[in-house]
Order: C-alpha cells, then sequence, then structure tokens
C-alpha cells in the first residue's frame, strides 16, 4: 500500500525523470544533500547527438572536457568558491559552483556544492531554489523528441522523504515502534505463580455466577506479576490508553511539522494518500461484494426440511443431523420495545426444528422496571416454539461492571452456564449466537449454522467464530439520506469481508460461536463496551491465535436509529456512531494484553515447552499484523483521511499564496491534481460498480425490509431509479458521513486516553409506533 501510494505521488509531481548509478537527480534537491554525479565517457558519435540537445546535458570533444550547461546563477547565485578537482586549471570549466573535471579515469564527475543548507528555505523568497531543469544527470538517452532530453522545470523532491510521509501517515512507522517498545517492555516483566491469582479485574464481583466449567488455561489480567511489574505494567496500560490518541492527533501533527522543511513531498503525499484510499475501498468493495452476492444466492435459496427425528437436507443434498446440534440465542436488550423483539423471535422460530433444538436467553437489564413483565409475555407467547425460555436480569451498580451490551452478556453468559450444568447438556454440541434486540435472521441461519459446526473437527469447533452478512437495512426506506449512506457503505464493507480469503474478520452485531470456545477464554469481559470486536481479540489472544472468524453466506437484518423527525433520527444515528467508535479502545487492549502473553510465554520452566510457546506466539504477533490493519482502515483511515485531503489542499493554497513562480509550485500542484482527479474518477466508477451490486442485493432482502410510503417511495419502486437515488445519494452525502465518523474516531480517541470505561449511550430504535407513523 506504501509503494502504490507513493508511486502516483512521485509520479504526478515529476513526471519526466531518470536515475543514474547513484546519481539521486530530479528527487533529491542539491539544497538538502551533497549531490555526486556519474556519466560514463562517451564515443564522439554520442557525444555530437547529446550536443545537439539546448536545454538539457551539452557535451562536445575539446581537449576531452565535459560542459554541463548550467545556470549556476540561477542556482544559487551567491557562492562564488569553487573546488578544483584533478586536473590543471587550463583544464576545468568553472561556472558559478560548478567544477568540471578532465575525466582521466574515462569518468565525468560534478560536484554541487551546497549554498542552501536548510531545506526550509524553500520559504524564503529573497532565496533562489533548484529546478530539474537546472540540475539533472549526465548520461540520460531519450527515446522521444529526436533523442533530446527534455527535462521540466519543476523542483526536486526526495523520494526517501516521499516513502517516509507515506510509512508515517499510513501509520506504518508508528505502529511498529509501538510493537518494538512492546517486544521490549515484555522482556522486563517477572512473574509470581505462586502468588498469582486468576481473577480478571474486569469480572464482576462475586455476585456474577460462578462457572462450573473449565477456566480459562491464560491469565491475561497481570495478576501473576511481581508487585514491581504490576507497577510498571500499569503505567504501560496508561501509555496503551494513549496510542489511539498518538494515532489520531499525533500523525497529523507530525506531518504539519515537515510542511516546513518538505512542503512539496508533504502535499504530493497527502493529496495522493486520500485518492488512493477512495480508490482501494471501491476496488475492494466491488470486487468481493459481487463475489459475496454470487455466494448468497445460493446459500439463501438452500431448502432445509426436517422434524425432530429426521436429519435436514441441503440443496446439495448433504446430511445434516440437526438433533446433534443445540443453539442458545442471547438477546441483551434495554427499553426496547416489544414488538421489535417479537419480529425477533419470530425469525428464529421459522426454521423447521426451533422447537427441539433452539433455546433463547431473554437477557434483561433489572434497572428496567418493565423487565420482568416482557420476559413472561415473550414466554407465553413463543413457549411452544423454542425448547426454552430463559430470563435473566443483569443487577446495576455492579464494580466494573459499567450498563451496556457487553456487561448484560457476561452475566446472562454466566447464568446460561449454570443452567447448562443443571441441564446435563453436552457443552461440545452447544452453540452460542448473540443477537441484537431488533435482528431479523434467515430463515436458513440456524441450520447453515449446524451445517458448518459439524462440518467441523472437534478441535475446530472449540476455535470458530461464525459471521452473518449484518445490514442496518430494516427501516432503509426512512432513513434519511446521510443515514442511508452510513447504511449501504458499511453494508457492502461488511459483505464484501466474507468473500475475501485474506481478511481479518471480527465479530460485529450478531455472531455465533461454540460454547466451548466461550468458556475456554471466561466469557464477555462487562467492562469493555465493543463487546463483539473485543471478543474476537479475545478469542484470539487466549487461543494464541488459532481462532479464526467463518463467513456465514447469509443476510441478517436490523434497525438503524430513529426517531420521528428527520433531524433527530440523524443525532441518533450521531449517538450510535459514537458509541461504535469506542471499539477503537481495543487497539490498546491488543497492546495491553501482547506482554502478559509474552510473558507468560516466558516462564514456562520447561525448555522445550519454553520455546514452543514463543514460537507460536510470535507466529500470533505476525498475525496480529493484520488485526492492526484492520484497525487502522476502520477507525484510523476513516478519521483522518479527510484530514490529510483538507491539509492537502490547504498547504496548495498558502503554497500559492506566498512562494514565488521560481518555485514552480503551480507544476506539482497540477500534476498531482490532475493524477488525483484521474484516480478520483476511477473511484467514482468504481463506486458505480459498488452501487450496482447493492441494488442486486437490496433485490435479496427488500420483502424483509419494512415498506416504503410517502413521496420517497417512488426511488424504490424500479431497480434503475434506486440505482440512480443511492449512487447519487453516495457521491453528496458520503463526505457528511465521514467526516462524521472522523469526529466519532476523534472522541473516542479521547476519551481512551483518559478514563478507563464508557457510558454506554442508548440510540433510539424505531417502535410499532414510530413505523406506523412513518
Amino acid at each position: 500500500f506504501a509503494l502504490f501510494s507513493v508511486t502516483p505521488a512521485y509520479a504526478a509531481a515529476m513526471p519526466r525523470r531518470h536515475h543514474r548509478h547513484g546519481f539521486t537527480g530530479a528527487v533529491l534537491s542539491p539544497s538538502r544533500t551533497r549531490s555526486t554525479a556519474y556519466a560514463e565517457h562517451r564515443s564522439d558519435a554520442e557525444e555530437a547527438r547529446f550536443a545537439a540537445d539546448t536545454d538539457s546535458v551539452h557535451m562536445f570533444d575539446d581537449s576531452n572536457m565535459m560542459q554541463v550547461d548550467v545556470h549556476a546563477d540561477a542556482l544559487v547565485g551567491r557562492s562564488s568558491s569553487n573546488k578544483i578537482g584533478s586536473g590543471s586549471s587550463s583544464d576545468t570549466e568553472r561556472s558559478g559552483i560548478l567544477e568540471v573535471v578532465n575525466p582521466l579515469d574515462k569518468r565525468y564527475e560534478i560536484v554541487i556544492d551546497e549554498a542552501i543548507n536548510d531545506p526550509s528555505d524553500i520559504w524564503d523568497n529573497s532565496l533562489p531554489w533548484a529546478l530539474v531543469s537546472e540540475i539533472h544527470p549526465a548520461g540520460v538517452v531519450s527515446n522521444i523528441n529526436q533523442g533530446h532530453v527534455v527535462w521540466s522545470d519543476v523542483a526536486y523532491l526526495n523520494i526517501d522523504v516521499l516513502f517516509w510521509l507515506v510509512l508515517l501517515a499510513l501509520p506504518v512507522v508508528l505502529l511498529a515502534v509501538v510493537v518494538l517498545l512492546m517486544l521490549f517492555f515484555s522482556l522486563t516483566l517477572e512473574s509470581n505463580r505462586s502468588e498469582s491469582s486468576p481473577e480478571d479485574n474486569c469480572t464482576p464481583n462475586a455476585k456474577v455466577p460462578s462457572s462450573p466449567m473449565a477456566s480459562p488455561s491464560l491469565d491475561i489480567s497481570g495478576a501473576h506479576l511481581t508487585p514491581r511489574s504490576q507497577r510498571m505494567y500499569a503505567w504501560w496500560a496508561l501509555f496503551c490508553r494513549c496510542i489511539p490518541c498518538f494515532v489520531v492527533f499525533g500523525l497529523p501533527v507530525t506531518i504539519a511539522a515537515y510542511t516546513w522543511p518538505y512542503p512539496f513531498e508533504v502535499f504530493a503525499v497527502l493529496r495522493m494518500l486520500s485518492a488512493v484510499y477512495v480508490l482501494q475501498y471501491g476496488v475492494y468493495m466491488s470486487t468481493f461484494g459481487a463475489a459475496t452476492f454470487a455466494r448468497m444466492t445460493h446459500s439463501m435459496a438452500a431448502n432445509f426440511t426436517g422434524s425432530d427425528d429426521s436429519t435436514a437436507t441441503w440443496a446439495d443434498n448433504q446430511p445434516v443431523k440437526q438433533h446433534k446440534v443445540l443453539h442458545w440465542v442471547i438477546i441483551p436488550q434495554y427499553d426496547e420495545d416489544v414488538e421489535v423483539v417479537i419480529m425477533t423471535l419470530n425469525s428464529i422460530a421459522q426454521g423447521p426444528s426451533a422447537s427441539s433444538s433452539i433455546g433463547v436467553v431473554l437477557a434483561m437489564e433489572e434497572r428496567d422496571p418493565k423487565s420482568a413483565q416482557k420476559v413472561e409475555l415473550l414466554k407465553d407467547r413463543f413457549d411452544k416454539h423454542f425448547l426454552a425460555i430463559l430470563g435473566t436480569y443483569h443487577p446495576p451498580n455492579l464494580p466494573n461492571d459499567p450498563p451496556g451490551k457487553a456487561s448484560n452478556l457476561a452475566w446472562a453468559f454466566a447464568e446460561l452456564e449454570q443452567h447448562i450444568a443443571r441441564e446435563g447438556q453436552d457443552v461440545a454440541r452447544v452453540v452460542l449466537t448473540v443477537a441484537d434486540a431488533d435482528t431479523e435472521f434467515h430463515r436458513n441461519y440456524f441450520d447453515i449454522l449446524a451445517q458448518l459446526y459439524l462440518q467441523c473437527d472437534e478441535e475446530q469447533r472449540a476455535l470458530r467464530i461464525w459471521q452473518s452478512g449484518v445490514l442496518h437495512l430494516k427501516n432503509y426506506h426512512r432513513q434519511p439520506c446521510v443515514v442511508a449512506t452510513g447504511s449501504v457503505f458499511i453494508a457492502m464493507n461488511e459483505l464484501a469481508g466474507l468473500s475475501d480469503p485474506n481478511a481479518m474478520r471480527c465479530p460485529y452485531s450478531t455472531y455465533s460461536l461454540s460454547m466451548q470456545l466461550a468458556q475456554h477464554v471466561g466469557g464477555w469481559d462487562p467492562c469493555w463496551i465493543a463487546e463483539d470486536w473485543h471478543m474476537g481479540l479475545k478469542c484470539f489472544f487466549m487461543t494464541k491465535g488459532k481462532s479464526s472468524v467463518q463467513p456465514i453466506m447469509l443476510p441478517t437484518l436490523n434497525y438503524t436509529p430513529e426517531e420521528n423527525s428527520w433531524f433527530g433520527t440523524v443525532l441518533a444515528r450521531w449517538t450510535q456512531a459514537k458509541r461504535h467508535a469506542l471499539g477503537f479502545s481495543d487497539l490498546s487492549y491488543y497492546f495491553m494484553v501482547m506482554p502478559l502473553l509474552f510473558n507468560d510465554s516466558l516462564s514456562h520452566p520447561n525448555g522445550h515447552q519454553r520455546a514452543a510457546a514463543l514460537r507460536d506466539l510470535l507466529s500470533m504477533t505476525l498475525t496480529g499484523c493484520a488485526i492492526m490493519v484492520k484497525f487502522v482502515n476502520t477507525h484510523v483511515m476513516l478519521g483522518i483521511s479527510w484530514v490529510y485531503l483538507g491539509g492537502a489542499m490547504l498547504l496548495q493554497v498558502i503554497a500559492t499564496m506566498h512562494m514565488q513562480p521560481n518555485r514552480y509550485s503551480e507544476v506539482l500542484f497540477s500534476n498531482a491534481n490532475m493524477c488525483f482527479v484521474v484516480m478520483g474518477l476511477e473511484g467514482l466508477l468504481y463506486t458505480v460498480i459498488v452501487m450496482a451490486v447493492f441494488v442486486r442485493f437490496y433485490g435479496l432482502v427488500k420483502n424483509n425490509i419494512e415498506a416504503a410510503h410517502g413521496w420517497g417511495s417512488s426511488f424504490f419502486s424500479s431497480n434503475f431509479r434506486h440505482f440512480l437515488y443511492v449512487t447519487i445519494t453516495m457521491q453528496i452525502c458520503s463526505p457528511i458521513f465521514f467526516i462524521g465518523t472522523a469526529l466519532a474516531t476523534w472522541r473516542a480517541a479521547f476519551l481512551t486516553a483518559f478514563t478507563q470505561t464508557f457510558e454506554y449511550e442508548t440510540a433510539a430504535k424505531p417502535t410499532s409506533l414510530t413505523s406506523v407513523k412513518q
């Protein structure tokens, strides 16, 4: 990605340049370093051809001398000192600060002596500046313009600075430094296993029901460390909480500091990175989104039939013994409209074997005064549709247990463990599914989940998480255009990830995992607000990188936040965006846990076990780089890509107003902007393809989307009109959506640095009354 980004930046700024025998020529400013160019000796015929070009390197055979036609006075103009090379003064041609040496060793040497030592002198209009047309490498041969070599009047760019700026902006350099610090810090920790305690500081107190199942095999709480190491680890954890701030705020500030010595390089990188980022997303979603559509169409057409004592049959006639898999669906909720929960339960109950193989846990909050009444109502209505319906009530005011989905899940999971133990159910055949209260499953979801579960061997079943395509489209027809833009983008990004064979997937919103895996990692941590991504990370760590998220090629629908007014709905979606952005804190969690895992591996008394554990951990560290890329793409680049674009535009305005024409900044800006426009048009083409694929996805689920009413319903009655609507809406509203996402990311980074717990803000969801009114 760095090479992909720096190449168009380099090409846009300097369209014609060459390297020759170590001379950095058109990409290394002589005002920034001492440069030496070498040209091989040529025959008389070659030198005569070069002499014909009056705008480039001029050579003629006059006492075996090579003259370089360089306007040295225009280059520096204030240096009269010259170096004397080999040969007598009669054999040396002096021009300004340049000297030409008689090539007794059949090489010509040009020594460029610096007169401008500070790169920031480019801003000083009283000083001249070097141009490519004034200083260029000797020995360049052109295959156009009748062999004439013509150099553009543009300022030099430093390709080394370009490359490192790209790595800094991505931000590869910062994360690489943090990884090295993490490895070094891991070696300083000391463990005291005899005094260790397996209790996690993120687990609720003794009021939480104790688990009768196996405890986690690794301790990632830090309780096993010596007192000195625990104090050191507390400072390390504080540093880790600041990493999102370093990335989101530190990178733009650092890059802004480079605009003083290297304004042209910074402009080229920022301009191209923003264009490459948009183009990359377009290529990704159009390619893998189309593949997911084809696979999802097949999965949705699958036909399952079966009963309690028979086997279910898939479309390709593969037998699935449904009675071997027991599903438990946990639905955490707080103050949800009962009609919305009924919709979710109806979608779960439509499977052919729900009454014999699916149990439901209604995870309620004790602080909701209507929670017990809702549970009884839902039990009366669905008692015959499921194997069992349990009601759990998460108590308030527990220590290290802030209100939210994660803490509710942690409590419900612990109580479900007790229920499974009392009923004597075989944990090896239990699959858990976490669902939001407004989730609508496809009728084949649990049948295909059972199929995928049984296809794994026993060891792999305990390492799998399954993820379907989550689409926030249940109330799509009523969503304001800004909200719909976000729903479409998130849907296509999630769907594309299902088919990407190299994707580092994370569980999102609604997902499934084996009971064995959930028990192995100790369940959900209540104090991390983004429970889905955090659970995926926790499983990754506790299995030493062996767990993975596998796709289920089915759509799962849910609502976006909604109020009774257009503006109220936008604000409700902003509330949800702020909560989702807090998942950025899991980047801190990643660097918090890794030193503990290294320490655990180093503490093995047996040398062979220690070596094997370290090999597994190093392998996991390399795999973890993909997790960092996932975080960077989802949070960091979405948060600062628009800052990069705005910064490039501001830098162009400042340079145009302040720099004199002899800096030729307008040439750089013209070429870079042209490259940006070309890549933008390519991005627009891919956006059109992505919108066409989305309209096809819409056709698969439109019967499950709440009907459109009013004047806007005409947009959805025709595929062509719908395509035009989403394409135009995406072009107009995407800047607003991404800027809002950036603001939410900045807020999350700031909060992560200064607090360990977050307030779970509940966004307004549609009710039955809202649906009727609109």
